[in-house]
């Protein structure tokens, strides 16, 4: 039997017209770093083998078409840095176990169905970009990591005091618009 297939470490078909569902099969693919579908037609749900990437860093599946959740086992990811699910049809909420992702500098879900109130982020704490904006979270905001530029939750249902965000000393961005905030403008970042 030729195993070459599963020492595969990079796929890369962004933009190629794709109009297909993902397979379980891709577990199969242990040696994979980076898988790259953005701007296809992928649809279906993302299977639960894709948890088998233990080797993977780099995960985008933006502005395609899958539905349902985020794949079980998520959390099992640990080498994860580049996470980008945006654009999408998915739904249900983010797991708290997300905080397992010790390696993530850039979290983007925007652009789904996601709902629910929002976890603690603070575990993760390399994080440096996070884009949860135009779907269905509601609740406070969460704690969130210290290391973060880019806050992005516009077009949600997040209310509550937006005081929390004074103390992420390094945030350049900050989108929250359109939700159900209240408290006093926050100076530093660009809102």
């Amino acid at each position: 039997e030729d195993n070459s297939s599963s020492r595969i470490a990079v796929i890369n078909l962004e933009g190629d017209g794709l109009d297909c569902f993902l397979t379980p099969t891709i577990g199969n693919l242990t040696e994979l770093t980076t898988l790259n579908l953005r701007n296809n037609n992928f649809r279906g749900p993302i299977p639960n083998t894709i948890a088998k990437l233990r080797k993977i860093t780099k995960l985008l599946l933006s502005q395609n078409f899958f539905s349902g959740g985020l794949p079980e086992g998520l959390s099992e990811m640990t080498r994860l840095e580049h996470f980008d699910l945006s654009q999408n049809r998915l739904s249900g909420t983010i797991p708290p176990k997300i905080s397992a992702l010790r390696s993530l500098l850039h979290l983007q879900l925007s652009g789904n169905q996601f709902s629910g109130k929002l976890p603690d982020f603070s575990g993760l704490w390399q994080l440096t970009t996070l884009d949860l904006s135009s779907n269905l979270f509601y609740g406070t905001l969460p704690q969130f990591p210290t290391s973060l530029r880019t806050l992005l939750l516009s077009h949600n249902m997040i209310s509550g005091n937006v005081s929390s965000i004074g103390r992420l000393p390094h945030l350049k961005t900050l989108d929250l618009s359109d939700n159900r905030l209240s408290g006093k403008k926050i100076g530093r970042a660009h809102v």
